[in-house]
This record gives C-alpha cells, structure tokens and sequence, in this order.
C-alpha cells in the first residue's frame, strides 16, 4: 500500500513506473513566449505535468527547455505561499541544462509555460548543490503584484526565510533525481543573485558583498561591464529575457541579473524571489548580454553577464518576485569623485549614479576607490591623501541639508580603501540616522592623492603642572585652576626627524573627581558618537548630527583633552588642539584626579 502524502503538506508523484504513467505529453511543438499570457491557476497545477520553460544561457535570445512537475509544497515560500517543485531538463538540440548540471543563478525568473499558460517562475534550487530540481514561485501569486499601486503596502505574508525545508518523505524520492544525498536535498533556497559590477578591484568587490549580505541579499559576485545611466528610447523586454535589476550606472554599474517572467503593456514581472523585499523601490529595470554560464557544481553553477539597455524603473521588490514600469527612468543620485595623483600626473574625475539612497554608501565608496586606483595607477598600496567632499540632500519635510568636510589621511597598507571607508562611513551614518528619512541629493569628492606616507607619531609626552619640570607621569593628582603644559615627541615620517610641540591645558574651576588625561592624533581620535553612534546622548537631531560631522576631529590635528570617567557617556572636560602639517597619529593616557 503506497502512504498517502498529501496530508504531510505537499504532493509528489510517484517516482518509476507509477510516475511516467502520469505524463501528459505535449501536443505541439513550443512557441516563443508572448505578452500578456494567460495565467494557470494554481489548483491546476500537479504533479505530472510538463511545462516548456524559457531563459538565456548566452546572448540575449531565449531558449527554451522542459520542466517537469513533481509537485506542490504547501505554505513552501511562506505561509499561504505555495512552491511548486520541479524538474528541469534540456528540450531536443540543447544542452545548457546538462552543461551547467541543473538550475544556476541568474535563471530566476525563468517562466514556465503548461498548455499554454504561465504557470510560474524558476526561482529556487538546492541549498548546498547544483541540480536539475528545485522550486518554481507560482504565477497566479506573481500577477498579484501587477495590481499594487504606487504607494502600495500590500503582500503581508511574512516570508520564511531564505530556505525552504524539504520534508522528510519527500526528500528520498528527490534525491534520487537529483543525484545528491538525502542531507543535501533537505532544503530549496532562492536561487542566489549575480551582481554583475564594472570598474571595482576584488578588494572593493569583497566589500560590496559583505555589504549587500548585511541588508539580506543572497549574492554571487561577478564583473560586468559598464552602463549609462537611462535616457531617451527605452528597450522592450521580453519573457524568457535577461533581467537586471540596477543598484547604480555609470564607472560603477551594479546590478543583480535574473530572467524576465511575464510583460504585458507597460508592465513586467521578473525574478520569482525577491531582491531586497523590501516594498516600494526604485532599481533600474536594464536589459543584459549574457557571456556564457559559469559551471561550478560546488558553490553553485551562474551566469556571467553585462547590463545594457534600459527598460524602465522597478517599482516594487516583493516576496513573488520584482515588478517593472517600462518606460518610466529612475531618479538618480550622482556621485562624483575627482583624483590628482602627484606622483603620476593623472588627474580623473570618475562619475556613477546611484538608484536609491540606500545605495549610496557603497556607491560612494566605490566610486572612490576605483577613481584613487586609477589616478595612481596601482593597486593596494601605502600613501596620503588630502579629502575634501560636499554632500548635500533633503529632509524629511523636503528641507535641503549639506555639509561639507576635509580631512587628511595617511595608510601603511592601502591609501585608496582608507580613503574611501572614510567617506562611506560618513555616508552611511547620515543614511542610517534615528531622526528622520532623508534622501541624497548629491556627493562630490575631490582627493589629492601621493604615494609617500606623510604622517607623525607620538613618541612621548612630558608633562609641566604649574610651571614645574618636565617629566613623565603614570598618574596625576589635580586641583581646579591647574596649567598643565604638555610637551609632546612625534616622529616625522618620511624624514624620521624628531618634532615637538607643546600644549597648554587649563583645569576648569568646577571641575571635580576621576578622570582621563589624553593626548592623542586626530587620525586615531574615534569619530564624534554623534556622526557615527546616533542617538548616544547626542542632541539636535538630523541637524545635529550634520553639526556633528562638520565639526568632527581632523587627522591633521594634536589634540589634549581631560575626559571624565564614564565609559558609556564620556563628557570633555577640558580640550585643546594644535594644528599639524600632516595625519598624525599616535595615542597617550594617564589617569587623574581632580581634588578641591
């Protein structure tokens, strides 16, 4: 007696004799998809079926290839959300099915076609192995998104996570088809995003996928080619199609390759998963050339390709895939980063638009490394830099804001990466802020960059209390109205010559109880808690924040402060900075008391 399974949440077919006898072989051969396809309802789809899928292996034109249903999984995607299980394979005359052994990323999207009618999208494979079989987001669900307005908030089901468990029942029968063990085929997983990136060294693509990991994309990292931003005639895209969803154009283009599922008049669906989920957004819809399919059967086979032409504005990300207003560009965000290069005498000014503020930070940061890289015409390596950038946007209430900063910076290891972390760190904080949504306008950066290392260091601090000797100390015991004159050593490099410099700090005359003598660098000075740690005693909101910033220490600087005991809340008691031609780095502390 064969145990029923429906009651366990999905329904297989039977695997061997039992299942070839519930094929239904198609009466015609295939034709290319066409718009506005009828949908299948999802109670019509079951196991045994066959379907004609269609992706791009290479090139732009689709092809197609044969999918097999096995079955359905209840509440598989979410709860109310189903998934379809499925078996893919290569039709007569092809063989990219076989060559790149299953389901590879970028196939996401890949509509599937029974009787007819759009039945769903390929969108799920097996979480630790390439294979033929995975999982197909449902097209009845997709169409749904077709209805959402602008400004919608709808599709409430929460997802599930990334994975998608297996049954135990059903996992014997699917491994067995897909040649893997019964441990591997214990979950589906969305099918991983290439994000196809142009001009950005391996370091800067590390980057960008810790970053895009951190806001819950799951990501393959390849190299593209470079795409302006949108204007004049829009592309078509067709079903079957390449489909990138573009995070920014220009010296930096980034975006995440997938298939077209359904176009109808000035919309289209894509991807069968989604992006970022998070709603509303507003990613370039483009058209890409895809170079071929890069197999690799142990962290998963994916297409490599190039973004191309436009085909409007993605307007919602959402748990059943993407949706495309065609025609419509996106509003961008510039980001623009001029480098002079003393050593080399290049000067370039590097230019990449971002689709949305939450992008900007790494945009930012990218830009500039990749500008930095080449003005100076090599890669990771010491040097010193002088920083300089505007940026500038709008509040909340449709206020504008700006701010602009210069800085000093010298590197021992990478002057490029150092200098554009520091801009993506202020970048990020303004995006990340407690007070209110802002937008960016713009972001301008202007580096003067030379391969020698300019810094000082702090040797040694010699410390005069009221006019007294010179000497070092491990401790100090103060009273309100006390002169401390410091005397500070710093090593010049590149000379090695031996600096002084001498600071005057008064003790305030309120001042009671323990505290920190500092004398520090400005290149080790931890950043304002304001800039960096919103909402940490800081006041003033947004604008304070932005004051903040403005405000915040220079490398270039010597500072001598007396900070109160309190790791949490710290509070500067006394404070005075000297000026230094230079990054100076280099920190020294002793504990004081303040005693009447």
């Amino acid at each position: 007696m064969i145990p029923s399974i429906a009651s366990r949440g999905w329904r297989l077919a039977i695997a061997g004799a039992l299942a070839l006898t519930s094929i239904a072989l198609p009466t015609t051969v295939a034709a290319a998809p066409a718009e506005c396809a009828p949908i299948l309802p999802l109670n019509n789809i079951h196991a045994g079926q066959i379907g004609t899928g269609w992706t791009v292996n290479r090139g732009s034109v689709p092809k197609q290839f044969r999918v097999e249903v096995l079955g359905v999984l209840d509440d598989g995607i979410a709860p109310g959300r189903d998934m379809v299980v499925i078996e893919v394979s290569d039709s007569p005359g092809n063989t990219f099915i076989e060559d790149a052994g299953g389901i590879w990323s970028g196939m996401s999207g890949s509509p599937v076609y029974i009787n007819g009618k759009l039945a769903g999208a390929v969108a799920y494979g097996f979480s630790s192995a390439t294979s033929p079989v995975g999982g197909m987001t449902p097209a009845q669900g997709m169409a749904q998104i077709l209805d959402y307005s602008a400004a919608a908030a709808a599709d409430t089901a929460e997802p599930a996570g990334n994975r998608v468990r297996v049954p135990q029942a059903m996992r014997s029968d699917l491994a067995a088809r897909a040649g893997l063990t019964e441990a591997q085929a214990s979950s589906f997983s969305r099918l991983p995003v290439p994000i196809a990136v142009s001009g950005v060294p391996s370091r800067g693509l590390d980057r960008l996928e810790e970053s895009l990991e951190r806001q819950g994309l799951n990501v393959i990292m390849t190299s593209g080619s470079r795409a302006g931003a949108p204007g004049g005639a829009m592309d078509e895209p067709v079903p079957g199609g390449n489909f990138a969803a573009v995070l920014s154009y220009g010296d930096v283009t980034a975006g995440g390759i997938g298939t077209t599922t359904y176009v109808c008049g000035e919309q289209a669906l894509a991807f069968g998963h989604p992006l970022q989920f998070r709603g509303r957004s507003a990613y370039g819809a483009n058209d890409a050339n895809a170079i071929t399919i890069f197999a690799d059967p142990v962290f998963g086979s994916f297409k490599l390709a190039n973004i191309t032409d436009p085909f409007g504005t993605v307007d919602q990300d959402r748990l059943l895939g993407l949706r495309a207003a065609l025609g419509d560009a996106p509003d961008l965000i510039p980001i623009q980063a001029r480098v002079s290069s003393s050593d080399t005498g290049n000067d370039r000014t590097g230019r990449s638009r971002s689709t949305m503020d939450d992008f900007v930070p790494d945009v930012g940061f990218l830009q500039l490394l990749t500008s930095i890289d080449l003005a100076v015409d090599h890669g990771a390596a010491p040097g010193t830099a002088r920083l300089r950038w505007t940026v500038s946007g709008h509040r909340q209430n449709g206020n504008p804001w700006s701010y602009t900063n210069q800085n000093r910076i010298a590197s021992q290891l990478d002057i490029s990466f150092d200098s554009a972390a520091r801009l993506a760190e202020e970048l990020f904080a303004i995006q990340t802020n407690p007070y209110e949504n802002i937008s960016f306008e713009s972001v301008e950066a202007r580096i003067w960059v030379e391969d020698v290392v300019k810094q000082n260091t702090i040797e040694q601090v010699l410390i005069s209390r009221n006019g007294g000797t010179f000497r070092e100390r491990d401790f100090m015991v103060l009273a309100p109205g006390d002169q401390l004159r410091l005397r500070v050593k710093l090593r010049e490099a590149p000379s090695g010559a031996l600096l002084t410099r001498t600071l005057t700090l008064n003790v305030p005359g309120d001042a009671f109880g323990e505290a920190f003598l500092v004398v520090q660098g400005g290149g080790d000075r931890d950043p304002d808690p304001c800039a960096f740690f919103p909402g940490a005693g800081c006041e003033g909101g947004f604008l304070g924040q932005i004051e903040a910033l403005d405000s915040q220490p220079r490398a270039d600087t010597l500072n001598a402060r007396l900070e109160s005991f309190d790791f949490e809340n710290p509070e500067i008691i006394a404070s005075v900075d000297s000026s230094m031609d230079r990054a100076t780095y280099g920190s020294f502390g002793i504990g004081v008391s303040i005693e009447p």
